[in-house]
């Protein structure tokens, strides 16, 4: 978004602001906790770049989030995780087992928990459509 609306120089003070406080980080963080601080230091550098540009892109173009669906895709890809850890695939012919167990299982939970709307279902009926010509 910050592109498009061309604030660059925002998205570069936000990565140089990021590249400064990974490197403070790594300074403390490696001879504490070795390769592991460093990435923690990566990991709150990332985030923390991640929620100024999230912040000014807000600012710039807003629109509404639905949560709710969001809690329902998390709770079928926790529930869809869960049935590939317990089949516990282990060579090639349960690995294709479980992904096609596993995505069978989370197309069907989404479908239940009603999270695609009619106009969805239409675009990806018309996309499947287009694919298979």
């Amino acid at each position: 978004i910050l592109t498009l609306v061309k604030k660059t120089k925002i998205i570069g003070f936000i990565w140089a602001l990021a590249a400064v406080l990974n490197i403070v980080l790594n300074l403390f963080l490696i001879p504490l906790v070795g390769i592991l601080g460093a990435a923690i230091a990566t990991l709150i550098a990332y985030f923390f770049a991640f929620t100024l540009i999230w912040y000014y892109s807000f600012k710039e173009f807003t629109f509404e989030i639905d949560w709710l669906s969001i809690v329902k895709i998390l709770l079928c890809s926790v529930l869809m995780s869960i049935l590939v850890w317990k089949i516990k695939p282990e060579g090639l012919l349960i690995t294709i087992i479980a992904v096609i167990a596993g995505g069978t299982f989370y197309a069907l939970l989404i479908f239940l928990t009603k999270v695609l709307t009619k106009k969805e279902y239409l675009f990806l009926k018309d996309l499947f459509k287009k694919q298979a010509i």
